[in-house]
């Protein structure tokens, strides 16, 4: 689905055509353009979405309305002002948008009067094979039901043990010398629930355990959040905080770093800091053209070395001073000037004892 040979680029002078698909968790679109009297088909863009619980609740012809109207303003950038056919193989909302005059619902018809700012032909897609459907059917992430954490929760002995601890009020149980055999099992991972049990209450219609308005998962479900959030491949942050809102279980945030280290696409797309381009600093021709000056210290003793190098010849010229004061610094370069000469340039790292007012003067 990604080869050149089926992805090309939008042209403006080709035909193009929009195919529709809706299911109960999802709608998408998929945008194709081949040249007039040619079989060179090209596939544009492919679109997803998953329905909201509510959306969930339309009627089929709702649903396949709602998907040709996400189809066009989603892809308003390649159809707005340009004519084009779109194939839905649900036969009523074909006729509805091929009869400007049809009475229909007004829900339907608002979702019609969207349409008008495109140049849309309506088209029933008669062929066998239902190109969209594949994507509105797989492409959406499954859900993980709340009925499949009540099951889990009533099946994991360890929550089990932390419900009778919230109705009962007895966390003192858990400090107790003689502490019952069943709850030093998991003396460990209750102590953890222990610090926030003020926080901790249990759902009387769904018997789940919750952390204030956050689901506690059982054990058996925690990969399986981690990448039901991960699913679009949002990134750690991103993940952790969509995770925060809505669940609870200690370590979820080392958890969610460890499977994320371990994904293989966001190592694929991770964008390597690339690494700095070496610099080489230009080497004089001439003896004592450039020179290098910095200090050394202090030493065990209390003392300083400032060191002067000949960047060309790499000679040095050493003192010991008893500080980094200005006065010092120019009484040394005084005496290696009247030795060697004036170097054309000085080079330092701009630290306060070379950037002084005396030294600037001098």
């Amino acid at each position: 689905m990604t080869l050149d040979s089926c992805v090309g680029y939008f042209d403006p002078n080709k035909e193009t055509t929009v195919f529709t698909d809706a299911s109960l968790k999802g709608i998408s679109a998929v945008i194709v353009q081949n040249t007039p009297n040619k079989q060179d088909f090209k596939l544009i863009s492919y679109n997803s979405k998953a329905l909201s619980p509510v959306q969930q609740r339309y009627s089929t012809l709702e649903r396949e309305s709602l998907a040709i109207v996400y189809a066009c303003e989603h892809n308003k950038t390649y159809l707005f002002g340009h004519p084009f056919k779109m194939y839905s193989d649900h036969k009523a909302i074909v006729k509805i948008l091929n009869n400007p005059n049809a009475t229909v619902l007004l829900c339907i018809e608002r979702m019609t009067l969207r349409l008008h700012r495109h140049p849309v032909d309506p088209c029933e897609d008669e062929g066998l094979e239902k190109y969209v459907n594949f994507t509105a059917e797989y492409a959406c992430p499954k859900a993980l039901s709340l009925l499949d954490i009540q099951r889990e929760t009533k099946a994991d002995p360890f929550l089990q043990i932390i419900t009778e601890l919230i109705t009962t009020n007895t966390w003192h149980k858990l400090l107790h010398p003689n502490c019952p055999p069943e709850l030093k099992k998991f003396q460990k991972d209750l102590l953890a629930y222990r610090n926030i049990r003020q926080e901790l209450t249990v759902n009387q219609t769904s018997d789940l355990v919750l952390k204030t308005n956050r689901t506690v998962l059982p054990h058996s479900r925690k990969i399986t959040v981690i990448q039901l959030a991960h699913n679009s491949h949002m990134g750690l942050e991103k993940t952790k905080s969509l995770l925060r809102e809505k669940v609870y279980f200690p370590g979820l945030d080392t958890k969610v770093e460890e499977y994320i280290k371990r994904c293989a696409i966001c190592k694929a797309l991770d964008k390597q800091n690339a690494p700095a381009e070496l610099l080489i600093t230009p080497t004089p021709e001439e003896v004592w053209d450039t020179v290098h000056i910095n200090y050394l210290g202090p030493l065990p003793n209390g003392f300083y070395l400032v060191v002067l190098i000949d960047q060309t010849s790499k000679f040095p010229v050493v003192d010991i001073i008893h500080n980094t004061s200005a006065d010092l610094l120019i009484d040394f370069l005084q005496k290696t000037i009247a030795v060697y000469g004036i170097p054309k340039t000085i080079v330092s790292n701009n630290g306060p004892p070379f950037t002084s007012f005396k030294i600037n003067c001098f």
